[in-house]
Formats: C-alpha cells, structure tokens, sequence
C-alpha cells in the first residue's frame, strides 16, 4: 500500500492548477476559472499578477457569471494596468483548498503587494465579509479567541441588516468550529445547529447544510458519541455526493468516518475510509494539506497498531505536502510533533528531540498556546528527561538499571496525537 501511494503523490506537489472539466484559456474564459481559496485567496492572487510590462494590476469584482465547469461559482474581475497600458477580465472560483500555482497566458507572478492581515483591515467602516476573512486568517494562526470575537461582530452586523442569509449561515457555523476547537461544546452545538436550521429553509443551501451537519459529527466525537457523530457524517457524506462525488468535501465526510472507525476499535474499517479519501485525491491530482492530514489519519491507526515505520512513513508523506505549501503552518507544527512521538515510542531519543524542538518553535508562531503547542511542549519535557542516563536511554531511578518500553496509547489532539509512555525496569524483582 505504501509504495502505491508514493506513486499516487508528487514528492513535491502543487495545488491543483485548474478545476476539473476545465475548457478555455485559463483565467480568460469563465469555463477556465483561477482556482483559489476564499475571499482572501482571490485578492491575494490577483495582487500578485504583473502584466507584460512588468507593472501590477488595480482590479474590481464585476460578479458572478454562474456556475464554472466543476459547479462552482465564478467571479469576474476587471484589471486594469497600473500603467495604463492593458486591460482585461480574469475568471475566478474561490471554492477551493488552495490557490493555483498556474498564470494566464502573458502574465507573470510576483510576491502579493500587501500582507494578508492587511487586506481587509483598510476600511473604517466593519464589513461582515472582512471580518469573516480576518477571522479565518485568525483561526488558521490559532488565535482562536480572536477569530471568535470577530465572527461574532460579523454575524451581528448580519443580524442587524438581515442581508446575506448564505453568509450568516457560513458564519454560524465557523463559529461552530471555532468553539469546537476551543473545548466549548455546548456553545459550538448551538451555533452549528443553528446554521442546519439556517440552512434548511434557504433554496440551494445543501453545502451548508453538509458543513453544519460534518461541524455536529466533530462535535459529537469530541463529546464521546461515536454514533451521533457516525450519524452526522454519514449525511453529511450523502449530501456532499449528491452536490460532487469526486469533491474534496467527500474526500473530508470519508476521512472522518474513518476517524470515528478507528475511534471506535475497527482499524481495518478506518483504513478503508481512509483509502478512499486519497483515492479521489489522487484521482484529480487534488493534492493539499488536507491530503496531508488524511495520510496523517492513516499515520496513526499504523502507529496504534505498533507499525511505527509505516506510521513514520505516512508521516513524512504529509510533511512533505505541508511544507510545500506551508513550511511555517500549524499543520506542518503537529506533522512535526506525531514523528517525534512515534520517534519517542520507539526509544529513538534524540530522533524524537530533534522533531519536537521544530515542531515546538513553528507552534510559537503558528498557534501559540494551543492544546497541541502545549502537548508539544510536555512532550519535549518528557524526551529530555528519558534520554538522559547511560547509553541515552532513560534509568530506573530506585536501582540504576535500563528501563525499556512497554507500551504505547495513541491518543488524538485537534490535529495531532500524543504517546502515554509506560516504563518497565528490566531488573525481573523491580
């Protein structure tokens, strides 16, 4: 299987250049739109497109011109050339994990003109669009609070001009998430219940209706309750084939019900799940870090089952993926931390130290203070006292004699996991 699925992933991959079905001059024509990931991901690229003179480009949202090739939504932008010299209309569909690698045809690339925290903090007046944008910049970091404060304003401002009811209910159910990933359940219950609700009486609504029901199932899990979680899942599965079999949104329902299998005690089944996860993403070559986090998912049933190279292997697959796409990212961080764990289980002491240590300093700037960025640090912790004494190796502290592993309990953080190590003196009468 392994080796099937490092023929399956370019060791130095790109996220996807153009969107499945696509026809057309890429970014010219509306049946070849620019990929990219959100709001953010449509300024960010085009700030980034310098026209055959060199200069950059001033731009406008003209709308959308319906559904693209893969059923997205398109947007059209006019660029206008800073040097008044070119003109032209780009295509845009923001509905995806990622911003495409590819240029149109006669443009170059350049580095974005403006940070990313800098795009949507310019107007004096609050937008729910910025502040939705800002906020998912926020939780990316692990701000969590911060994320949480500012998707509420949003929905307040929603609220207040009951205008754009598809947002308030994405909105929603963010806030769902950000709770969920804070620990607060009974409140991430109530906002992702109340976007199914929100959803449910909106024409055309099945996505959010899918993502509110995918939010309850990781809230179901967190509070111990397979079966719910399994339930919502499922349906979340069901709606996302119907709206595109081959989406990453099914890739994601597929991997986690794998999680919930291998919650559960059937790590055969979980692995299944997980297979045909990558399958699709190999399928149309949707490479992104959530293919990373799915050979992450894989990682830990082989580290739970006691095949640490296997588990090693998956691991250093998703690194390679997070650090192509985001060598300082939070994923990248616990990426970083499960190999020094799997190191740690194995006795590998100075293995595992050297991971944690990187894993450590990009959750200091990735996520500072989160649950994993803590795990991390117990973790480091706990290497630095097992490796010292002779040979490395941690000593029983009552005799002096090596102590060996004697068992290992994979336990999953947020995006991580960590190791319950117990001891055993090898003296037989200790």
């Amino acid at each position: 299987m392994l080796d099937r699925f490092r023929r399956q992933f370019n060791p130095h991959p790109d996220p996807a250049t153009q969107v499945r079905g696509a026809a057309g001059r890429f970014g010219y024509d509306e049946t070849n739109p620019i990929p990219v990931d959100a709001q953010l991901g449509q300024q960010l690229y085009l700030r980034s497109l310098r026209c055959p003179c060199g200069a950059g480009f001033s731009f406008d949202r003209i709308g959308n011109v319906g559904p693209g090739p893969d059923d997205h939504i398109v947007d059209a932008f006019e660029l206008r050339c800073t040097s008044g010299r070119h003109d032209l209309v780009l295509f845009l569909d923001m509905y995806h994990s990622a911003d495409s690698q590819a240029t149109p045809d006669s443009l170059t690339r350049a580095a974005a003109d403006v940070a990313p925290e800098e795009l949507f903090a310019s107007s004096s007046t609050p937008d729910a669009n910025a502040l939705n944008e800002q906020a998912r910049m926020l939780y990316g970091r692990g701000d969590l609070a911060a994320a949480r404060s500012h998707w509420e304003q949003a929905l307040r401002l929603l609220h207040e001009t009951e205008s754009n009811p598809h947002l308030r209910t994405a909105i929603l159910n963010n806030l769902g998430v950000a709770c969920r990933a804070a620990g607060d359940l009974v409140p991430a219950r109530e906002y992702a219940d109340a976007a199914l609700a929100e959803a449910s009486r909106l024409p055309d609504a099945r996505s959010e209706q899918a993502s509110a029901l995918a939010t309850l199932g990781g809230i179901d899990l967190l509070a111990g309750d397979s079966d719910a979680a399994l339930g919502h899942y499922e349906q979340a599965l069901a709606m996302d084939r119907e709206i595109d079999p081959h989406g990453s949104r099914v890739a994601t329902d597929l991997s986690n019900i794998g999680v919930v299998h291998r919650r559960n005690g059937n790590p055969a089944t979980a692995l299944e799940y997980y297979d045909q996860a990558l399958k699709l993403d190999q399928e149309f070559a949707a490479t992104s870090q959530e293919t990373a986090n799915r050979l992450n998912n894989v990682a830990l049933v082989h580290a739970e089952l006691g095949n640490r190279t296997l588990a090693l292997d998956y691991l250093a697959r998703a690194l390679e993926i997070d650090m192509a796409f985001a060598a300082r990212s939070r994923g990248t961080a616990n990426r970083l931390m499960n190999i020094g764990l799997v190191h740690e289980a194995d006795g590998n002491w100075e293995a595992a130290r050297s991971h944690l240590v990187r894993a450590a300093e990009v959750f200091a700037t990735a996520a500072p203070g989160s649950a994993e960025h803590q795990a991390c640090t117990q973790a480091l912790a706990r290497v630095d006292t097992l490796r010292t004494g002779s040979g490395g190796g941690p000593t029983c502290d009552r005799c002096g004699s090596p102590i060996g592993m004697e068992t290992h309990q994979f336990e999953t953080l947020p995006s991580g996991m960590r190791v319950a190590v117990h001891l055993r003196c090898s003296v037989a009468s200790r």
